[in-house]
Formats: C-alpha cells, structure tokens, sequence
C-alpha cells in the first residue's frame, strides 16, 4: 500500500477519538502537531465480541467474570446440586483449590485483559503521537495510516473462535477423560451431567478471549519491530517518559506480568492437584506437566521480549550517542589541558569545564533509561526462572521420596 507524506500528515492531524484510562473514549489532540491513530470505532471492533466488552468496561467484565465464573459456578451451582463441600479436611473441598484460584483470579484476569486490550494495544501509538516522540513527523504520520489500515483489517476473530473450539475437545476429552482425567477427574465429577455441561458452555470465552490476548500481544509486537526498525533513528530519547509510547509499553509489560504470575500460580495448584486431593496422579502425569511447562515458558517471556528488546536497541542506542558527544567533548579538553599545560589561566579553564561534562555524564547515564521500563526483565525473568526451579525442587523431592 501507498500512501503520500501529505495525505499520511492531514490525516494525523485530525481530532481523534481516544480511550482515557477508563477505557472511555473522548475526543482529544495531540500536542503541537497531532499524529495519531485514527481510530473509527466502527473499524475498531473488527472482533464481534469485542464491541459488547469495550461497552462494559473493565470494572464490569471483572465483575461479570467474578460473578459467573466463580460464585456462580464454583458455589451457587455446587450448593443447588448439594456437592458443595468446605470441610477441615482440604483435600475434600468442593470446588478444590484449583477451581477456585481459576473461577476467583485465573479467568477474570483473562477477560480483563482481553478487554483492556481493545484499545489499550491502539493507544500504545496514540501515545507516541501525543509526546512527540519521534522527531519525523510525516514519516511517523505515514506509519501511522499504514498501521491503522493493518489493524482494521482485524480477521484475526475466526482464528480466536476455532482455538476455542479445539481448545474444549482437548479439555473435554484429554483433561476431563472419563477413563483418564488429567491429573486428576474433575472436582465437579459429583455434580454431572449438569455441572459438566455448564464448565463446558462456559469454557469457550476464556479460551477466546485468551487466544485473542496472545494475538493481540503478537500483532503489537510485529508493529512495534517496524516502527522501530524504519523510524527509530528519529526517536527523541526523554529523561521522562510518562506521557509517550514507551510509558504505554511499560504498561502492556505490567500487564502481562501480571496475566504471566496468575497463569503460574494457576499451573502450580493444578499440577499439586494429586497432593492437594490427595488422589492418584493419572499415569502420564509427567509428561502433562512438561507439556504445560514449556508452554508457559516460551509463551510469556518471549512476549515480553518481543515488546521490549526493539525498544531497547533504540533507546540505548541514542543514550550511548548522547554520551559518546560528551565523551569526545572531554576528550577535546583534555588535548587542550595536555597542550596549555604551562598556562594556568586556560589550565584552570579547562579542567572547570571537564568537570562540568563528567557531571553532566554521569546525570544522563542516571536519567536517560535505555529501557522502555524500569529494571526492564527483573519480573520476566522471575517468570520464567521460578517454574524452572519448582520444576527440579519437585524433580529432587520425587527422587529423595
């Protein structure tokens, strides 16, 4: 697709109609010269489902989510069906631990996600429009139109909706097997027919919703890699960050921390399910575990890598441009210091001014970040490291058992 500097840089310069952190939308500018995504709603909500989430918001979806997936299916359903079970012996709740990390926390947070998302992943562009941060502004203006063509032509939902749909046969008939439930039957095995049909009718959304997270997540890092490979040589590296693109990027990192640490804490109580119900593993048991493991492995940390790492490329390579200018500078008066040595007066002069620039070095290196965020992998790594580690501590307690 081609389209010209002059048409890419009015189209830019509209009003457009952006998300607050609400997740409301208003009309607002950007400063000086806008260019922003556009945003047409109608556009927007290429996904069908996506419409009726961003109308009711975050609070709402956490709440719906709340309210169905956990008091309505982990208790009000149980108790009706009277297997409903809270004793002092933990390995006969119902619902188990498990159930209630994923009907309380796990689904929620997806959904949430999901719908944080919608235009959440838009405003990441919005935002580097409003700060001003690349220093080209046609050009940016040009990415711009290109991207919001790209991201309108949003096809992905078919994708989101067969994933569901796979997703609850491998539920169905390799996690609840009758003849072999993995890792353990299923906690409502009491309650069926009835409970069954309704984890299997509720199932679907949150493996759409959370196909369409990691679509989401893949679709803005493959724009933030181009953006950053034709326009980075134009970025305008801050000492503050906080009302730019890169602030945004901090956000979806926090976000997807966050959905990483409730996967992981999901995955842990599941695979302890056998000790916590004290009951018998089912026979590939191990193999279901690696199997998990290394989804979560490769998933999250290379998401997280993906939106960071061609950021990070560029802001440490226009931090080390900024210092090398110093650097020569010093250098130049340390010529002149070694040339003048005899005269006091330019001595003098000289050395004020070298220190002057050595301070002045030492306060970027502190405030300009080379990083789209502070301490950057600290909270991936963790998430990547701490299954490792529950991994081989599981592994030796096996051996030593």
């Amino acid at each position: 697709m081609t389209v010209s500097r002059n048409n890419a840089t009015s189209v830019g310069a509209t009003l457009l109609a952006m998300p607050d952190d609400n997740g409301k939308f208003e009309d607002r500018p950007a400063a000086g010269q806008p260019a922003a995504l556009v945003v047409d709603p109608q556009l927007r909500y290429r996904d069908p489902l996506a419409s009726l989430v961003a109308k009711l918001g975050l609070v709402w979806v956490g709440a719906l989510a709340v309210l169905v997936y956990g008091i309505g299916e982990k208790f009000a359903l149980p108790i009706w069906r009277g297997y409903f079970d809270f004793g002092r012996e933990l390995h006969t709740w119902r619902p188990d631990p498990e159930a209630l990390v994923s009907g309380f926390l796990f689904v929620p947070t997806i959904l949430i996600a999901y719908a944080w998302q919608i235009w959440g992943i838009r405003r990441v562009f919005a935002d580097f429009a409003r700060a001003e941060s690349f220093a080209d502004k046609a050009a940016f203006a040009e990415f711009l139109t290109k991207a919001n063509v790209w991201f309108s032509r949003n096809r992905w939902w078919p994708v989101a909706l067969v994933a569901a749909m796979v997703g609850i046969l491998v539920q169905r008939l390799y996690l609840w097997d009758d003849h072999n439930p993995r890792p353990v039957p299923p906690w409502f095995n009491e309650g069926r027919p009835l409970s069954m049909i309704v984890a299997l009718a509720l199932a679907p959304l949150v493996w759409y919703a959370a196909t369409q997270v990691i679509i989401g997540w893949v679709r803005l890092a493959w724009m933030l890699r181009s953006l950053w490979r034709s326009l980075g040589h134009s970025f305008v590296l801050r000492a503050r960050q906080h009302d730019s693109g890169v602030a945004s990027l901090t956000r979806h990192i926090a976000i997807l921390t966050t959905v990483g640490a409730v996967v992981f804490l999901n995955v842990v109580v599941g695979a302890l399910l056998p000790q916590i119900r004290d009951a018998e593993a089912s026979p590939d048991f191990q193999q279901w575990l690696i199997i998990i493991w290394a989804v979560y492995l490769v998933t999250i940390p290379t998401l997280a890598l993906a939106l960071v790492w061609p950021a990070h490329r560029v802001m440490a390579r226009k931090k080390n441009e900024r210092l090398n200018a110093i650097t020569a500078e010093i250098n130049k008066e340390l010529h002149l210091v070694e040339s003048n040595i005899a005269d006091g007066a330019a001595l003098e002069a000289s050395m004020e001014r070298i220190e002057r620039l050595r301070r002045l070095k030492l306060l970027l290196q502190a405030e300009l970040p080379s990083w789209p965020l502070p301490r950057p992998l600290r909270a991936v790594s963790w998430s990547a490291v701490v299954p490792i580690l529950l991994t081989i501590l599981t592994a030796t307690l096996d051996r030593v058992a």
